[in-house]
């Protein structure tokens, strides 16, 4: 909710006197917390936005240890070409947001591989895990799969339904569906889902190791490494400042090329965005409870 992460960040501003902040997750909280950041000289890094926070405005002391999602779309859309799926229907769970921001992006690289939009719906609701109504008229367009942003919370739902309705068409989505509780909680029903999500570094198994020494249990979300890495860069750039905050460290952070979990090099363009290679992204699903890139 963006007015508790104001709040939020209010206490870290005139309590805790941070000089740095990681997060937040998604663009609703941060659109509400950045102009008080930028008045505030307070340089911020966020583990999950997308490129659209700043299609109106451009915040300098902004930055996103994020990928690059339009990468990503297109190797779901390149994926989706290769399996000769042509009529594909989308379900938004709401019209906007980060489900507005993929579907614009699918529909947009959509036309260059030949692929059509036979439903596009919007539900209308991020809370709903009731698809059935929408689910029937997705089945009368007899798609050859379906585009849906899944997450923890709609995923195991979402495809319980699509199978009790007989819809057999394969479900495409983005990194979101690649979460933990969803594989623990229906990892049986999943076979059918197809997502983009960042291929693996060679550090990655290593992190995910350490991480479930540290906790007990494996990272519940892709956004962890990236989160960890949002740490390290404010902390590499601090060195660099000697401990100054402000402009000094926001031009330390700026110009950083940082050896990452995420990537193995991080560095931000101008708008302070990762910059993220045409390659960053691989396909997956679920096989035997796991996730994995072999679709046998």
């Amino acid at each position: 909710e963006p007015s508790k992460s104001v709040t939020a960040l209010n206490k870290l501003i005139d309590i805790d006197k941070v000089v740095a902040i990681v997060g937040p997750q998604w663009d609703e909280p941060a659109l509400a917390i950045l102009p008080i950041t930028e008045k505030e000289m307070i340089p911020i890094i966020s583990p999950d936005v997308t490129s659209a926070l700043e299609s109106k405005q451009n915040f300098g002391y902004f930055f996103s240890a994020w990928y690059d999602n339009k990468v990503g779309v297109e190797e779901l859309v390149k994926f989706a070409d290769k399996q000769n799926w042509r009529n594909i229907a989308i379900v938004r769970p709401i019209g906007g947001g980060f489900w507005q921001y993929t579907r614009n992006l699918f529909t947009e690289a959509a036309p260059k591989y030949g692929i059509n939009i036979v439903e596009d719906i919007d539900v209308g609701d991020p809370l709903n895990i009731d698809f059935r109504t929408f689910l029937v008229k997705i089945k009368q367009s007899n798609p050859d799969a379906i585009f849906m942003v899944l997450a923890d919370g709609n995923e195991c739902p979402f495809m319980k339904q699509k199978n009790e309705l007989g819809i057999n068409a394969p479900v495409l989505s983005t990194e979101s569906a690649g979460n933990q509780p969803s594989l623990e909680n229906c990892s049986n029903i999943l076979k059918d889902v197809y997502f983009s999500t960042p291929r693996p570094t060679s550090q990655y198994e290593g992190f995910v190791q350490d991480f479930k020494n540290e906790f007990g249990r494996v990272p519940l979300y892709p956004t962890a490494l990236n989160a960890y890495d949002a740490v390290n860069i404010i902390a590499s750039a601090l060195k660099q400042s000697n401990l100054k905050g402000g402009e000094t460290l926001r031009d330390k952070i700026a110009n950083i090329k940082y050896k990452g979990i995420a990537l193995d090099t991080i560095s931000f363009n101008e708008k302070g965005f990762i910059e993220t290679p045409d390659d960053a992204f691989e396909i997956r699903t679920v096989r035997n409870g796991s996730f994995t890139n072999d679709f046998r």
